[in-house]
């Protein structure tokens, strides 16, 4: 498992995708799981820092890993978000369609609520990784900061 952790921030978006993106590349996985991997843990980072809380201690935590034939995108904020199901996007809205997003590339996906965080999570079909990948074997976390 590979896991990063970075600030309360907008800019933690692009610090996780590209930080995963440069990962999974690496596996050999298909550019296509890759590209749907970098939409996915976008909206959920992205929805981290617009509807969540920072954990304490700050910041926000993602992880990736490869699970049977899926590779597991999760995100874990300090809760306080929106629960349960939200009401569709209007069609003219600017917003309201990651989870959709989310929906539509994953196999499944869920939230697991806690007392002091919020984990949300999606698993995307993949190939199995090759035994180097330090998606498969990496337990190390990292800590990354906003420029």
């Amino acid at each position: 498992m590979s896991s990063l952790r970075v600030p309360h921030t907008a800019a933690s978006v692009a610090l996780v995708r590209d930080r995963m993106t440069a990962e999974l590349t690496g596996c050999s996985l298909p550019d296509a799981v890759i590209d749907a991997a970098a939409v996915v843990v976008s909206e959920l980072v992205g929805n981290a820092v617009r509807h969540g809380a920072a954990l304490p201690g700050g910041g926000l935590l993602a992880s990736w890993e490869m699970v049977d034939a899926a590779l597991r995108v999760q995100v874990v904020d300090g809760g306080r978000g929106p629960s349960g199901q939200r009401a569709p996007a209007a069609p003219d809205a600017e917003g309201g369609r990651g989870l959709e997003l989310v929906r539509a590339l994953a196999l499944r996906w869920g939230v697991f609520p806690g007392a002091d965080s919020t984990a949300v999570w999606a698993e995307l079909p993949a190939a199995v990784p090759l035994p180097t990948c330090p998606v498969a074997s990496n337990t190390a976390t990292t800590r990354a900061s906003a420029p």
